[in-house]
């Protein structure tokens, strides 16, 4: 007994550490509830460089920063989101929440954020469940600091007349702050 149960115990341990190696190798994107806003709503982050997040803040304080805004809107319904809130309002939203945090300014713009922002399409016929459904859309940011990607950010809103996203871009500002 003691012949099978030694091999099988280093084994198991053996697999277990593989695995934690590979799941910090290989992060997936993750939902994350790190803060109270993120508990709200389905919301994905990851963290691809750590040692610039500092940096990256930095640049957000210091207003050094540019958006790139990319809108998919719904194909298969009209577009409902669209008739409450212009791609322009939104952009102006995100622009105002990100200076909010600026202690200062700079002319080198170090940080691109591309925003992107998505409008549900409910009658899509790849939808195949009515948890697909729930949402209104999403706003996700990246974060490219020196052409280098830090990180990711993606947060639903629930509101087809958009009445929740103010909420969600605070919130999308908080977690890049908060890192």
């Amino acid at each position: 007994m003691k012949r099978i149960l030694y091999p099988l115990v280093i084994i198991v341990i053996v697999g277990i550490i593989v695995v934690e190696i590979y799941q910090q190798l290989n992060p997936t994107k993750a939902k994350s509830q790190r803060l109270s806003c993120h508990k709200e709503v389905i919301v994905f982050e990851r963290v691809y460089n750590e040692e610039m997040t500092q940096q990256l803040q930095e640049a957000i304080r210091n207003n050094a920063f540019t958006i790139e805004m990319e809108v998919e809107k719904s194909v298969y319904m009209p577009t409902q989101l669209f008739e409450h809130i212009s791609e322009k309002e939104v952009y102006n939203k995100v622009l105002q929440s990100f200076e909010a945090q600026a202690q200062s300014h700079s002319d080198e713009k170090r940080l691109k954020i591309d925003l992107h922002l998505y409008e549900n399409d409910k009658d899509d016929p790849k939808k195949k469940n009515e948890e697909a459904k729930k949402y209104a859309g999403y706003l996700g940011f990246r974060y490219w600091l020196d052409g280098v990607e830090v990180y990711r950010f993606q947060i639903d809103f629930m509101d087809m007349q958009a009445k929740d996203i103010d909420k969600r871009i605070d919130c999308a500002v908080e977690s890049v702050m908060s890192l």
